[in-house]
């Protein structure tokens, strides 16, 4: 069997630390779920806990690089257990409030809401 070919000036790592000190320092370490971010309710602080326990055998399957979009997922998931709850509440459907609207039924507020930031977001992720 032929050695492979490695192009010139290309250095290959010796040992395998060399690639995770690289992973570390790329993505940096595994997600401290302990530490809960302050902006979020106590819907999000359930979320961001539920996390931690799912992924407690995967330490780094989400790393502190990840923080941000974690901690937005666990608000947006707040965000839709109360507009679930609101349209649970009150329907799809609720009297107008503006004057163009005052004597039928629209959509529930609480409905367009997490439909058009789904859609923002989604368009954000390429």
């Amino acid at each position: 069997m032929s050695a492979r070919r490695v192009p010139a000036g290309l250095k290959l790592p010796s040992e395998p630390r060399i690639q995770l000190s690289r992973d570390v320092e790329v993505g940096g370490n595994g997600l401290d779920f302990a530490d809960v971010p302050d902006l979020l309710d106590a819907d999000g602080v359930a979320e961001w806990q539920r996390l931690g326990r799912v992924f407690q055998t995967q330490p780094t399957r989400f790393r502190e690089g990840d923080r941000a979009a974690v901690t937005a997922y666990a608000a947006y998931w707040s965000a839709f257990r109360r507009a679930a709850s609101e349209v649970a509440a009150r329907g799809p459907l609720v009297e107008g409030r503006t004057a163009a609207d005052r004597d039928r039924l629209v959509k529930n507020p609480a409905t367009v809401r997490p439909r058009r930031n789904f859609d923002t977001s989604r368009a954000s992720w390429g």
